[in-house]
């Protein structure tokens, strides 16, 4: 089976005024389809870095300096923005460190849950709802349907930082 995601002798820097700031040394990881790997270390030791750079979210100054992401066999930073929107969200995902700053609290979870269905896959708000309380019910909320609450108009990959 080959490799869905590949990150070989990634490095990475911050250009800051103070001079270049190392984030990433020579990273190296490999990810199989259905396989879990966790990354593990200090705070600021680059675990945000490197999950980020898988979906080529790194900051406009940061600096690759070597290195290459494959996600299923395409070179990530290569990319341009219509590659990247098919990516992002529709192969691979992001759970970001603080949820409480990401997610919207005058949004519905189904709202939130849908709108990255209806853009990332194309389906509409009826399906995108349906699915989300599909989802709700697998991971054993109560009442999906009403927590959902209609939306109004519908990974293989994700990223965990913290």
């Amino acid at each position: 089976m080959s490799d869905l995601v590949n990150v070989e002798n990634l490095t990475i820097d911050f250009a800051t005024n103070f001079g270049d700031v190392q984030a990433l040394r020579g990273v190296s990881f490999s990810l199989k389809e259905g396989e879990v790997l966790g990354i593990v270390g200090e705070s600021g030791s680059g675990k945000t870095v490197a999950c980020r750079a898988i979906l080529k979210l790194i900051a406009g100054n940061a600096l690759v300096k070597s290195g290459r992401i494959m996600f299923e066999g395409s070179d990530v930073l290569a990319m341009k923005d219509a590659e990247l929107g098919r990516l992002r969200g529709g192969q691979a995902a992001m759970i970001f460190q603080n949820p409480s700053t990401h997610l919207d609290p005058i949004m519905t979870v189904g709202r939130q849950v849908g709108e990255a269905m209806v853009v990332h896959q194309g389906i509409s708000w009826r399906q995108a709802n349906a699915r989300a309380i599909g989802l709700l019910e697998d991971m054993h909320i109560k009442d999906a349907a009403r927590r959902a609450v209609p939306i109004h108009m519908s990974c293989r990959v994700a990223c965990v930082s913290g």
